[in-house]
């Protein structure tokens, strides 16, 4: 699996998309299953990083000196939504 496969999958069978803050704040399955799939790889090789990850973010993330990712599974779901 790859997120180029997940994202591929998405763009040709996409019918739903979650609003999250606003009508203009969408997150999809495939957002969801991307940043999965980021953080399980990211971890599997440095278990001890942090992880701040739009989809998944609680507003309780802090930052810190330590090694930290910023994940935003796909940039544009708007866009991707609406192709």
């Amino acid at each position: 699996m790859s997120c180029n496969k997940i994202i591929t999958d998405g763009y040709y069978t996409i019918g739903f998309a979650d609003e999250k803050a606003s009508y203009a704040d969408l997150v999809t399955e495939y957002d969801r299953k991307v940043e999965e799939f980021l953080k399980s790889e990211i971890l599997a090789v440095h278990p001890d990083h942090k992880i701040i990850a739009e989809e998944g973010y609680s507003g309780s993330a802090v930052l810190t000196q330590e090694p930290t990712w910023i994940i935003d599974p796909i940039d544009g779901t708007s866009n991707f939504v609406s192709r």
